[in-house]
C-alpha cells in the first residue's frame, strides 16, 4: 500500500469549487494519483475545505505535478494563477517538512539496531547504518527503490546483499545486472552471506549466452539469483527478459551495479533496463529497484537524470525521453540555447536536487572511515621528450588540424585521439616508425628496476599491446586484462597477478578494468593515457585502494609527452578532479548517527 498524506485547501471557496469541477483539473488529479478528493461543507467543519490525498514523501510526484499545472492549466487559463502558485508553494513546503520528518527518523536509529544488523549480516558499523537508512528510504514510496552511492572500496555489494535479505524475506527472484568483471564478486558475496547465516545456498544462475534462457534449470527454484552482464542483458527482447528472469516469480528485485552507466539514457543498455521495469509493472509484479555506483560525483544533469528515470515511478516526468530531459534541465539548471540544444550552465535549485539525491540514496565517503585514515595516494606526472622521428609525425598531424566554427565535436575528438596515439606509440599509426617510443622505453626501464606490484592502464588497446610485446621480448611476466576476454579468462588473469609473485605487472584496458576489480596488492598505477571523463579515471585509480587500515602510500603516475596536447588534457582533468572533490565535500542532509 502506498502511504498517503493529505493537503487541505481552506478559505477560498471559488478556487475550491474550481478544483472540484473543472474537467482539466479533474483529469490532472487522476493523472497524478491524487487518491481521493474530498469536499467538506461548512455544516461539517468550521469552514469549507477541499482535502487532496497524495503520495507521501514522493518529490518526483510533486515536480511532475507542478510541471503539468504550468504547462496544461496556467498556459491555457491564468484566471486562478495566483491561487495555483500559492497551492504549489504550500504543497512544496509540506513535502519539505516530510523530508525533515525522514531526517528525524534516521537520527532516531538506535545503536542496538545497528549492532543487530552487524551481527545478523556480518557488516561493519557504517554498513549496518547504511542498510537501515536504505530500507527506511526505500519503504517511503509505493515501489521501493533506492541508490547506494558510496565511494569505491566501501563495501557497496555487501550492503546490497543484506538489503536483499531485508526486503525479500519472503523469497523471490533477484536479478543482478553488472559488468563482466563484477560477476565473480556478486557470486562470492551471495555465497558468503549464505555461509554466515548457516542456511542452504540459494540458487545462483549466471547467464553467459543467449541460448541458456531455454535451459530448464535457468528458471527453476523458489529463491533464486540471476546474474546477467550488461552486454548480454541489452541483447534480450522483452519476451526473453521475462523468461530469463521472473517467469516463475511475482516478487522481484532488480539490482543495477555501476548504475552510472545510465548517464546516457538513450543507449541500448539503458533502454533495456527501462523496458524491463515497464514489463514488471505491466505484469503487476512486486518490484524493488536498487542501483549501485562508486562514481565520485554527479557532475552534470544527464548523470542523475538517467538514474532517476530508473528508480522513479512517476507517470509523466523523469521518463527517459528527450522532452522530459529538457524539462528536467530547465527546472534545475540555468540553461543556454545552442545549436546542440539546451546546455546546462549552473544549478539554480541546488537544495531541491540535493533533497532528491539524499532522500533516495545512502552515501559513505572514504574520508569518514578509520580504515582509510592511514591510506595516502600520491599523484605524480612524468614529462618525457619526444624523439626526433616522433616529433615529426606529431607535427605533421598537428598541421592538418581543422579549426573554426565549422568543425564538429566528433571530428575534433578524432583529432585529439590521433595525437594521443602518436604520443604513446606512433607505430600504431605510422608503419615506418620502428623505434621504441619514449613512453614504452620508460615502462621497460621501470619494469627492470622496480620490483613492486604495478598496474599499467590505458584507454587505447594498441598502447597496451605495444607494452605487452616489449615485455614478451624481454621475458617480463605480466597479466593482461582487456574487454574481449571471457569471464573465466578474466578471473585467471586476476588470480595470476594476485597470487604469483613472479607476475609484477598487470596491463589493464581502462574500459574493461575500471569497475568491480579489487587489486589492493598493487602499490602503483601508471596511466599511459586517460579517459576524458574524470569519474572513470578515479574509478580506475581506486582498484588498488586497501581496506585493512594499515598505513599505505600508493602512487598514481601519469606519463605525459612534453609540449603536446597531453599536457593540456591532463590540466583539464586536474581541474575536473578539483570540481569533483568540491561536490563530494558538500554537507549531507542526513548524517549517520546511532
Amino acid at each position: 500500500m502506498v502511504k498517503l498524506n493529505t493537503y487541505k485547501v481552506f478559505k477560498n471557496l471559488p478556487f475550491q469549487m474550481y478544483l472540484l469541477s473543472d474537467p482539466t483539473v479533474k483529469r490532472t488529479l487522476r493523472e497524478f494519483d491524487f487518491y481521493n478528493v474530498r469536499f467538506y461543507r461548512e455544516e461539517r467543519t468550521k469552514e469549507p475545505t477541499v482535502c487532496l490525498d497524495y503520495p507521501a514523501g514522493n518529490v518526483y510526484w510533486f515536480l511532475d505535478f507542478k510541471k503539468n499545472i504550468e504547462d496544461y492549466i496556467l498556459k491555457k487559463d491564468n484566471y486562478y494563477e495566483t491561487e495555483w502558485k500559492l497551492l504549489l508553494s504550500s504543497l512544496k513546503s509540506q513535502i519539505k517538512s516530510e523530508f525533515e520528518t525522514l531526517s528525524q527518523t534516521l537520527n532516531l536509529v538506535k545503536p542496538c539496531e545497528v549492532v543487530d544488523k552487524m551481527n545478523k549480516y556480518n557488516l561493519r558499523d557504517y554498513q549496518a547504518f547504511d542498510l537501515i537508512q536504505l530500507c527506511i528510504k526505500m519503504r517511503q514510496t509505493e515501489t521501493p527503490a533506492g541508490l547506494i552511492l558510496s565511494e569505491q572500496r566501501t563495501g557497496k555489494t555487501r550492503v546490497a546483499v543484506a538489503a536483499v535479505e531485508e526486503l525479500m524475506a519472503s523469497g523471490g527472484c533477484v536479478i543482478v545486472v553488472c559488468p563482466k568483471s563484477a560477476v565473480d564478486g556478486w557470486i562470492t558475496e551471495f555465497q558468503e552471506m549464505d555461509r554466515f547465516q548457516g542456511v542452504s545456498a540459494r540458487q545462483i544462475k549466471v547467464f553467459k549466452h543467449m541460448r541458456e534462457i531455454h535451459e530448464p534449470d535457468a528458471i527453476a527454484g523458489h529463491w533464486g539469483v540471476r546474474i546477467i552482464t550488461y552486454d548480454l542483458f541489452k541483447r534480450f527482447t522483452t519476451a526473453q527478459l521475462r523468461k530469463a528472469t521472473y517467469a516463475e516469480y511475482s516478487n522481484v528485485m532488480l539490482i543495477c551495479d555501476e548504475v552510472h552507466r545510465l548517464r546516457n539514457f538513450k543507449t541500448l543498455q539503458s533502454d533495456i533496463l527501462y523496458r524491463f521495469k515497464a514489463s514488471c509493472f505491466r505484469d503487476k509484479l512486486s518490484l524493488r529497484i536498487l542501483g549501485l555506483t562508486g562514481t565520485p560525483a554527479i557532475k552534470s544533469s544527464s548523470d542523475i537524470f538517467g538514474i532517476f528515470s530508473l528508480i522513479n515511478t512517476s507517470k509523466i516526468g523523469f521518463q527517459p525521453y528527450t522532452k522530459d530531459f529538457n524539462q528536467f534541465k530547465e527546472y534545475f539548471y540555468n540553461c543556454e540555447d545552442t545549436s546542440y540544444g539546451k546546455i546546462c550552465k549552473t544549478l539554480r535549485r541546488t537544495h531541491e536536487l540535493n533533497y532528491l539525491v539524499q532522500s533516495s540514496s545512502v552515501q559513505t565517503k572514504q574520508r569518514d572511515l578509520p580504515m582509510f585514515a592511514n591510506y595516502e595516494k600520491k599523484n605524480l606526472s612524468v614529462s618525457l621528450t619526444m624523439d626526433e622521428e616522433q616529433a615529426k609525425i606529431y607535427q605533421s598531424v598537428r598541421d592538418t588540424f581543422v579549426f573554426g566554427d565549422e568543425i564538429d565535436c566528433q571530428n575534433g575528438l578524432v583529432q585529439l585521439i590521433r595525437l594521443q596515439q602518436i604520443c604513446i606509440d606512433p607505430s600504431s599509426l605510422v608503419a615506418s616508425y620502428d623505434l621504441l617510443a619514449p613512453k614504452i622505453k620508460w615502462i621497460l626501464q621501470y619494469a627492470k628496476t622496480k620490483k613492486i606490484k604495478t598496474i599499467i592502464m590505458a584507454k587505447k588497446l594498441t598502447a597496451l599491446d605495444a607494452v605487452a610485446k616489449v615485455f614478451d621480448d624481454n621475458c617480463i611476466e605480466y597479466s593482461y586484462l582487456k574487454g574481449a576476454l571471457s569471464i573465466t579468462a578474466r578471473k585467471t588473469e586476476v588470480d595470476k597477478f594476485r597470487n604469483n609473485s613472479e607476475v609484477q605487472f598487470f596491463l589493464i584496458q581502462l574500459d574493461a578494468g575500471r569497475e568491480a576489480l579489487t587489486l589492493p596488492e598493487a602499490s602503483c598505477t601508471i596511466f599511459l593515457d586517460r579517459d576524458f571523463a574524470q569519474g572513470f579515471n578515479e574509478q580506475a585509480e581506486a582498484r588498488m585502494t586497501p581496506i585493512d587500515g594499515v598505513a599505505h602510500t600508493k602512487y598514481v603516475i601519469d606519463l605525459l609527452m612534453r609540449d603536446t596536447v597531453e599536457e593540456q588534457i591532463y590540466n583539464i582533468l586536474v581541474i575536473r578532479k578539483e570540481n569533483i572533490d568540491n561536490v563530494n565535500s558538500l554537507k549531507e542532509i542526513y548524517k549517520k548517527g546511532g
